[in-house]
């Protein structure tokens, strides 16, 4: 009779474990949708932002480019395990060194998007029209980022 007893409690045990992880499961299941449907949208916003270029339009293409890139970076600020405060952080290279801070990105990846993050200020705010290849290298160093981000 000890030896059922033994082993119901034990049965019991590893069940009630279980059903106690699950939170967890779920809260990591959320976190990696979440990234996969914002990076699903960056790739919708890369590729108006290359139909603008495509029409000569190159300061809107590397705006909607940027715009992408920050959505981007915030959302990997909210999804992040322990999260990262962006509502006090603004910019694009601002994001990446919060990220870098808490150890989400590489310093190499955090060079980078800071790279990107000054070619979508020449976009923004420059007198002059931005060189289209840097334009381009915004776009598709924004693309290979996420891709590289979502897993």
């Amino acid at each position: 009779m000890h030896y059922i007893i033994k082993e119901f409690t034990d049965f019991f045990d590893t069940q009630r474990n279980l059903l106690l992880s699950l939170p967890e499961v779920f809260e990591i299941q959320n976190l990696k949708l979440r990234r996969t449907i914002s990076a699903d949208l960056v790739e919708s916003e890369l590729e108006e932002a290359r139909l603008l270029l495509d029409h000569g339009f190159i300061r809107a293409a590397g705006a909607v480019a940027g715009v992408a890139l920050e959505r981007y970076l915030k959302t990997l600020c909210e999804t992040s395990t322990p999260p990262v405060n962006h509502t006090v952080i603004k910019g694009i290279n601002s994001l990446a060194q919060g990220l870098r801070k808490a150890g989400h990105l590489s310093e190499t990846k955090r060079k980078k998007i800071e790279w990107l993050g000054d070619i979508r200020n020449k976009c923004d705010h420059a007198k002059e029209e931005p060189p289209i290849e840097e334009v381009k290298e915004l776009i598709n160093g924004t693309e290979g980022f996420v891709k590289s981000e979502v897993k």
